[in-house]
């Protein structure tokens, strides 16, 4: 389907297309060549007029070509950061044992659905010292990686990457991957 085709479907629908702020595309292809707005969330008018602050933003761009949105309707974010493992993690032929060890350590009282949600939630913090014991401040090298990656999408934004800058950013994905 083209592009014209696309926003008369939209229209037809009378669906609105929000503004996407934070970023001006949504996808980066890897060779630096090209860039595009692939991803969005259309609503109704009704909707629209119940939730009249209601923004489309572009996350950091992180371990795809695409760049995650984020559909927000206030401002606080009250949501608790999600426990996320690091593929290096699941290579270390110590990771499983010592999450096992760490999981027996751990005393919870309650209901079963309680003492699982418990341990997961004592579990992330020292997971996340284990990763600074056993692989350095990783998720700095890896939020360093993504700043660069997010330079060079800023600069694709406002046209093609030279060859020598598309070649510093390859090796940045494969950081993050």
């Amino acid at each position: 389907m083209e592009w014209g085709e696309f926003r008369q479907f939209i229209n037809d629908l009378e669906l609105v297309d929000l503004p996407l702020i934070g970023r001006k595309y949504t996808r980066y292809k890897p060779n630096g060549k090209a860039s595009s707005k692939l991803d969005r969330f259309l609503i109704n008018e009704e909707w629209n007029q119940n939730w009249n602050d209601i923004k489309q933003v572009a996350l950091q761009q992180e371990l795809s070509d695409r760049c995650p949105l984020l559909l927000n309707c206030d401002a606080k974010d009250w949501v608790p950061k999600p426990c996320r493992t690091n593929n290096c993690w699941l290579e270390d032929h110590r990771f499983e044992q010592f999450v096992k060890t760490e999981l027996n350590k751990i005393s919870v009282q309650g209901w079963e659905a309680f003492i699982l949600k418990e341990k997961l939630k004592l579990l992330k913090h020292v997971l996340k010292e284990w990763n600074k014991t056993v692989f350095g401040d990783l998720d700095k090298k890896i939020e360093d990686a993504v700043q660069k990656i997010n330079h060079f999408d800023s600069l694709m934004e406002e046209r093609d990457l030279q060859d020598q800058e598309d070649g510093s950013r390859f090796p940045q994905q494969r950081k993050v991957a």
